[in-house]
Order: C-alpha cells, then sequence, then structure tokens
C-alpha cells in the first residue's frame, strides 16, 4: 500500500490553490516515484477535460471535482476510450486531492482507532458471514462509525441529534450510505443479543427516514394529501357519474414533493409555528421568505436548482388558485423573479446533460450507427446467455443479465423504430386482455399494430403506429422477446403487461428499474449511458440532422406539438445555418476551394 509522506505536509490543510499547485507538491505528498509519476500523468490531462488552458486556471475544489466528475460519470464524449480508464483517472486525481487536502490522513487515523466502534462492526461481519451475506453490506456501518468518531460519539452514546446532525453535513452519495446503517444495526440486534447490547434501544427502532427528514405538522401535510389525490383523481363526469383524465403516479409524486419542500424551508425558518391550514402558509410573506433560501441558501437548507424551484412554483400557484388562494404577488415573483425567470427558460428546452448527447451522437457517424443498432446489441447478449444455459446452469447474475438485457432489447427496438414512446406509456404497454395496446402480427395481419388511448399520453392524443418487418430486425426481436424472455419473469403468464416485472402480481416494470439497467449496460459497452428519455431525443435529432426544418414530421415521429419540437431541436438548424453563412462568406472572398496560405504563396495577397 502507498505510504503518504506525512513529514513534509503542510500543518494545517490546504483549501486553496490550484492543478499547478497540486501537480508541484506530489514530490511533498508522495515518497514512490512511480506513484507520483502515474498521479502526474492522471493531473496534466485535467486540462483537456475541464476545456481549461492549464492547470492553472483549475481551482483546487473537492465538491466541485466529485459534482462535475461522479463514480458512474463516465460518457463517450469525453477523452476516454472506456468506463474504466475513466475511473481509473477520476480514482488517481481524487486521491491526491485528498490528500493534498488533509482528508485521506485524518480518514486513516479514523479508521485505525480501537474502540467500541470497532467491536460492533468486527461483531456484525462475524454475524452477516454466519448468513452468508456479503461482506460489502458492512459498508455503510463503517461509513457511520467513521462519522460518529469524527464527532467523539461511541455506539452506547448514539441519539437521534447525533444522526441528524451527521446527515445535514453529508453530500447524496455518502449519506445514501450512511442512512443504511440504522436498519442494518436494527436487523442485527433482532438476530444477535451480543450486538444488541452494543447500542441503546431507543435509536434502533427508529425509522431513519424520519430522522433524516424535517417533522412538518400533520395537520398541513394531511391537507396537503387532500389536495393533491382530489386534483390528481381527475375530472368528474357528471352526465356520465365518472373520473377521466385522471394524473399519473409520477405526476402525483411531483406535487407532493414541491410542498414538501415547501413547508420543510417554511419550517426551517420556524414560519409554520401560528400557520393553522394550508392556505395560511402559502400567505405571501412565507412564500417570499422561503424563495429566499431557495436561492440564497443557508447551512440547514439544501440548494434548490432554478429550474426545479420553478416547477415546484408553477406547482404550488396551481394548487393555491385551485383552493381560492389570492395568488397575484405569486405571478408577480414570477414575473420578476430571475432564478425563476431562468429556471422557466431552461424548462422550455432540452436538458444540458440531453443537448450534450445529442450534440456528441451528430458529430459522430459511429455513434450513430452503435445509437441505431444498439437493441441488436443487447439481443445478442441476452441470446448469447441463452446458449451458454444450454451447457450449464446460469448464475443468480447471469439469469438477471439475461432478462435484463433481453427486455433491454425489446424496449430499444420500440423506441428506435416503432414508437419513441416516454417511460410510463413504454411499460404500461399491454399485450393481453379487453384493453390491449399491441396488437403482434397474425394471419389476418403482417404488421405490429401499437394503440394508446389519449388518456394515458401526455398531450392527451392518442397513439397509432405500425412496425413491419424490415432490415432494422425490431420486430424480430420483438417477437424473440415474448417468445424467450417474457416468460422467464414472474406471472408473466397472468400479467397483461408486454414487461412485466420481477415482482409476485404481475405488476409491469418499474421504471426506475429500466433506467439503472439501460445506463449500465449502456457503460458496459462503452457508450453513453443514456436515460429512457434520450432515446426520443436522439431520434429526433438524426432526423432533424438529414431533414432540415422537418419539424412537424418529428412532431408526428413523437406525438409532440411543432412549436415543442422547435424549441428542443432548434439548435441543430441553427449551427446547420452558421456553418453555410461561413461557406458564403469563404465563398465571397474567393476563398471556397483553396486555403489562405496556398493563395498567398501564389501572391493573391501582395
Amino acid at each position: 500500500m502507498e505510504t503518504i509522506n506525512v513529514t513534509h505536509k503542510r500543518a494545517e490543510p490546504v483549501r486553496n490553490g490550484t492543478f499547478a499547485d497540486l501537480l508541484a507538491d506530489l514530490d511533498r505528498l508522495y515518497d514512490n516515484p512511480s506513484t507520483r509519476r502515474d498521479y502526474g500523468y492522471a493531473i496534466k490531462k485535467c486540462p483537456e477535460i475541464y476545456s481549461c488552458n492549464s492547470l492553472a486556471g483549475i481551482m483546487i475544489d473537492l465538491d466541485d471535482f466529485e459534482k462535475r466528475f461522479p463514480l458512474h460519470g463516465f460518457n463517450p464524449s469525453m477523452p476516454f476510450h472506456s468506463e474504466g480508464a475513466y475511473q481509473a483517472w477520476r480514482k488517481k486525481v481524487l486521491a491526491a486531492l485528498k490528500v493534498y487536502l488533509g482528508l485521506a490522513q485524518s480518514r486513516k487515523k479514523l479508521l485505525a482507532v480501537s474502540d467500541d466502534w470497532t467491536t460492533l462492526v468486527e461483531a456484525s461481519i462475524a454475524e452477516i458471514q454466519k448468513r452468508g451475506i456479503s461482506p460489502q453490506r458492512i459498508i455503510p456501518l463503517k461509513i457511520l462509525a467513521m462519522e460518529c468518531r469524527d464527532i467523539d460519539t461511541q455506539p452506547l452514546d448514539l441519539n437521534i441529534e447525533h444522526l441528524s446532525r451527521i446527515s445535514a453535513r453529508l453530500k447524496a452519495g455518502r449519506l445514501k450510505s450512511f442512512r443504511q446503517a440504522i436498519p442494518l444495526i436494527s436487523k442485527l440486534c433482532a438476530e444477535s443479543e451480543a450486538i444488541k447490547g452494543m447500542v441503546p434501544n431507543a435509536v434502533l427502532f427508529e425509522s431513519f427516514k424520519n430522522i433524516a427528514a424535517v417533522q412538518l405538522p400533520t395537520h398541513l401535510t394531511g391537507e396537503v394529501a387532500e389536495w393533491v389525490n382530489e386534483h390528481c383523481r381527475g375530472d368528474y363526469d357528471v352526465i356520465n357519474d365518472e373520473t377521466g383524465n385522471a394524473r399519473s403516479g409520477n405526476t402525483h409524486l411531483v406535487y407532493m414533493a414541491s410542498f414538501k419542500a415547501y413547508l420543510g424551508s417554511a419550517m426551517s425558518l420556524d414560519l409554520l409555528d401560528d400557520v393553522e391550514s394550508l392556505k395560511d402558509a402559502l400567505k405571501p410573506s412565507i412564500f417570499r421568505a422561503v424563495l429566499r433560501i431557495w436561492f440564497q441558501p443557508q447551512s440547514s437548507v439544501r440548494s434548490i436548482s432554478n429550474q426545479t424551484a420553478n416547477q415546484y412554483v408553477r406547482t404550488l400557484k396551481m394548487f393555491a388558485e385551485n383552493n381560492e388562494v389570492n395568488t397575484q404577488d405569486i405571478k408577480n415573483l414570477m414575473k420578476s423573479t430571475r432564478q425563476l425567470k431562468d429556471g422557466k427558460k431552461i424548462s422550455l428546452s432540452m436538458s444540458r446533460k440531453a443537448r450534450a448527447f445529442c450534440a456528441w451522437l451528430l458529430s459522430n457517424r459511429n455513434a450513430q450507427i452503435a445509437f441505431l443498432s444498439m437493441h441488436i446489441s443487447f439481443y445478442n447478449r441476452s441470446k448469447a446467455l441463452i446458449e451458454v444455459s444450454k451447457y450449464r446452469r446460469l448464475t443468480d447474475r447471469e439469469q438477471d443479465e439475461l432478462r435484463q438485457t433481453g427486455t433491454l432489447a425489446a424496449m430499444i427496438s420500440i423506441w428506435l423504430w416503432f414508437a419513441p414512446l416516454r417511460i410510463d406509456n413504454m411499460v404500461n404497454i399491454t399485450i393481453f386482455g379487453k384493453r390491449s395496446w399491441l396488437f403482434m402480427p397474425d394471419t389476418q395481419r403482417d404488421r405490429a399494430l401499437l394503440l394508446l388511448p389519449q388518456e394515458v399520453t401526455k398531450n392527451k392524443k392518442s397513439i397509432r403506429k405500425k412496425l413491419g418487418r424490415d432490415k432494422s430486425r425490431s420486430l424480430e426481436i420483438l417477437e424473440w422477446y415474448i417468445r424467450e424472455i417474457r416468460s422467464r419473469h414472474p406471472d408473466a403468464e397472468t400479467s397483461p403487461y408486454l414487461f412485466p416485472g420481477y415482482g409476485a402480481g404481475g405488476k409491469p416494470v418499474t421504471s426506475g428499474s429500466v433506467r439503472v439497467w439501460l445506463k449500465k449496460y449502456c457503460r458496459s459497452i462503452a457508450f453513453y449511458p443514456l436515460s429512457p428519455h434520450w432515446f426520443r431525443h436522439g431520434v429526433a435529432s438524426i432526423f432533424l440532422q438529414s431533414n432540415p426544418g422537418a419539424y412537424t414530421h418529428v412532431s408526428r415521429l413523437l406525438d409532440d406539438a411543432p412549436a415543442t419540437v422547435r424549441d428542443y431541436y432548434g439548435f441543430i438548424d441553427d449551427e446547420r445555418l452558421v456553418d453555410e453563412a461561413q461557406q458564403e462568406w469563404l465563398k465571397i472572398a474567393g476563398l471556397e476551394e483553396e486555403t489562405p496560405s496556398i493563395r498567398q504563396k501564389r501572391g493573391r495577397w501582395a
């Protein structure tokens, strides 16, 4: 293991400086010449990755580095040939930064301490080994131990205040692991008397979700639930005694998140003590105070993006109007607040990440080919595992990979060559029953037919698409999925859904599962880690690159409005027009065929 030359380190952690300083100090931080050389090469690559002229232009900021380059942040637009190369570079630079800032040494000291946490961790490891559970499950407990040592708290002294204090200062990745420690301890205590005596019982049976979250007044949360449920239930048809246009589950979650963020921020400012109703909680003085801390966050409030804030405010305004609350002040704030106006502008265009993906896709023909044949790549991967299963029993991990890649192959066949559906519609496609959406070819029909009723689509317009047999092989893969993969899911025989989930009851696969699988297997083939919605962006971008200005065609392809398509994908035509203008300018100057250097040699510029 590499040793750190502590004798030459600064007494106090360095909080300022540039990557040039980091590179210059490597010889002080590490004794091993090969380590200095290896880490130095990784650091020297940073200007290219940061799109900066020199190392002196990159400030040392550990939080910024981890935000820019998350653990699974690889995409092919980076100057790395694979995710493994990205991970290796990130690990080296991150290690050097932590040593430079003194964090690695302090954490090593915390890990080396022998105390009651050491005893608890060792006993927990012994317990999970008896049950054949992976030792990785103990990592959250080790993180809890390290954080508690940092605040001089031993297991028997642990209480809810300590947990709240620690969770408030942790970033998302470490906080997620930290939160998993309490349920783990609770489970171990229930199964081991020895471990039960090492921690206070008061902590064990508390829900850590409640510890980490702000406890909102119950009378307000109850009123929020009533407002949201009533709105999401849809419109009541008095004549036919039925309800229509019900909102989706995701929409319900967004509405609840808006109220939770707003009321949580208001409570952190002690503004809800005398508030008796939700209408009072939306009064101008409280609303303005909440917006101030959203855009000028204090230590007790997590930062919120302008786009998210705009979405929350729009949601709150809608519910206020529905419940006869005066919203004139909210409207004025939406017109005058810089961050809300910026958030609205962002919401009306493609996200930065999605646009970066489209720009990369359009600039790389090989990437386009890989994108348009991704369904075949996953089909081949799943089919290969089926062949292996004829000779030996697949491991649990291989069986999961077989089902997941086979499911993705079918979904991508639909996204690319049938209908670029939104993920909520994709996972809820039905193939059996009275209200089937997908009809496969039969003796009377040589094409597959997809029919989505208007009440389930985002823009409330029905979708009707056909898919025949062609060189894309999409229909072939869809038929193969139904025959070979779908039956491998639990309760597939009784489920009406094309993509049943793993759980019992025949429910459809969750959109969250699809997102995880897609990113995972895209990275495994060194492709951009896609989000399901990006298939819509990719299809539209490639089509518009070959057919400039064809917004009406793309609107029918995506089942969206032409104006929306223009807002999202207009940058493709804008860049093309700039290129054409530059070429025309060269033509006017007489430089369209030869470079200036050649003509200058001939005396044309004398």
